[in-house]
């Protein structure tokens, strides 16, 4: 990612410094601007309350990125990931 210039890595932090105890999820993003693609790189990393955690990405994604294109691949098993993109009306693929 840091050689792919338009990438980003966003993270959600409690408060105004960045340690083991206020960072609280990462998600990784690759961004293909003329194509106006989006893709999550890897998957949420959340240290609690994944729901909220991932609307705090998704708001962030549906703002900045309007009109992208946005695909991401979770197992079956991560039903935390697909039930939360069932319940924002994305489109799941078996």
């Amino acid at each position: 990612m840091l050689n792919h210039p338009n990438d980003e890595l966003l993270v959600s932090v409690n408060g105004n410094v960045i340690n083991e105890n206020t960072l609280t999820a990462v998600l990784a993003l690759c961004v293909e601007p003329k194509e106006k693609y989006l893709e999550a790189v890897g998957r949420v990393f959340a240290h609690k309350d994944y729901r909220s955690v991932a609307m705090e990405f998704y708001k962030y994604i549906k703002y900045n990125y309007s009109g992208y294109q946005f695909d991401a691949a979770y197992p079956e098993e991560n039903k935390q990931a697909i039930d939360f993109m069932i319940s924002i009306g994305a489109r799941v693929l078996a």
